[in-house]
């Protein structure tokens, strides 16, 4: 196995170039790595830090593998940053007894286990997006692939889709609070008041996104027939022939009309209601229609991998923003709301 290098600093927090990527392209667990979560903010010794934290602290930097009995949590005299090393160790056990990035994460939804914290299955899916596309480089795909793990906000303006960047859109919000009410609407209403700090992705500037991909900072244009909604499309196909190793084909759609409608999944809670009443042919008030950002269709190249009965029929797709012009993405939908004949399903 060899290492798998930095891509350009691509999303640099993650700790990527710490893992190993196997034959197979599944990220294999280092202890390198694994140090790394001893070392977030949580955990980190304030002067206030009891003796036995600080032993705790330090046994785990230098061997972040070992096993850690009850009774060294219950000596710590802080019952909050007791209970951030036990979620903490609770993640590690689960991602040593995965022995993979993607086995772990994929294990995240076995109903028998108990649920990973959303801040570490984020974080998996984004190391997982970087691994799939380490040296391709498309910048649009490597955007799109941000809504897999990043909430995003969305602006609609002139008709156009803007998926921004949640956490970077309410930072940029508080820094223009001092804008007042008609710089606060402007915001709202999807202008963007500083283009140097919240570009469009396009052609032009593209070249500039691995050096602020750590900033999160480009606006990607969803807009049906514009490259941001290919690019994603792309993303999700290779997403699930990653972890699912199935060829399918996802193609934008302004509209589902088919008879013979027999599978569809939503991509965010929103979708998956809006679908189902879809169809059901209840009727959806003009309010929830404007959520939906955009329809998908997806076909599957091998008919060997799914049910008979969805042979030659195609799944349909859809991905909405809520009330609030949120969005986020359930990748994992990709991978078990399919009809497969696999074991995830």
């Amino acid at each position: 196995m060899m290492p798998a290098s930095p891509f350009l600093e691509l999303w640099p927090e993650s700790n990527f170039h710490l893992l190993k990527k196997q034959d197979s392209g599944f990220l294999c667990i280092t202890d390198e790595f694994l140090r790394e979560y001893f070392l977030r903010p949580e955990l980190n010794l304030v002067a206030e830090s009891c003796p036995a934290e600080r032993t705790l602290h330090a046994s785990l930097l230098e061997a972040p593998y070992r096993t850690v009995p009850t009774s060294e949590l219950n000596a710590l005299s802080d019952r909050d940053v007791a209970e951030n090393y036990a979620v903490m160790l609770e993640f590690r056990d689960r991602l040593l007894g995965a022995e993979t990035i993607e086995g772990c994460y994929l294990s995240a939804f076995n109903n028998t286990k108990k649920s990973i914290p959303f801040v570490f299955l984020n974080h998996m899916v984004a190391l997982i997006c970087q691994s799939i596309f380490q040296g391709q480089g498309d910048p649009y795909r490597l955007r799109a692939s941000e809504l897999l793990f990043r909430k995003q906000a969305i602006n609609i303006h002139e008709g156009a889709i803007l998926s921004i960047d949640h956490e970077t859109a309410s930072k940029l919000e508080q820094r223009n609070s001092n804008l007042g009410i008609l710089g606060r609407s402007i915001i709202q209403d999807g202008v963007i008041p500083n283009p140097n700090e919240m570009d469009v992705l396009n052609d032009d500037n593209a070249g500039q996104y691995h050096q602020r991909s750590k900033h999160f900072d480009f606006v990607l244009d969803l807009t049906f027939e514009r490259p941001g909604l290919g690019a994603l499309c792309r993303v999700m196909e290779q997403w699930m022939r990653h972890l699912l190793m199935v060829d399918v084909t996802i193609s934008p759609l302004r509209e589902i009309i088919d008879e013979h409608w027999v599978w569809h999944t939503g991509l965010d809670i929103n979708s998956s209601a809006l679908l189902n009443d879809l169809y059901q042919n209840h009727e959806i008030s003009n309010d929830r229609k404007e959520q939906i950002l955009s329809l998908f269709r997806l076909e599957f190249s091998d008919t060997a991998a799914i049910r008979k009965d969805i042979v030659g029929r195609p799944v349909y797709m859809a991905l909405s923003m809520d009330s609030n012009k949120r969005v986020l993405f359930k990748p994992q939908n990709l991978l078990f709301n399919m009809p497969l004949l696999s074991a995830l399903n």
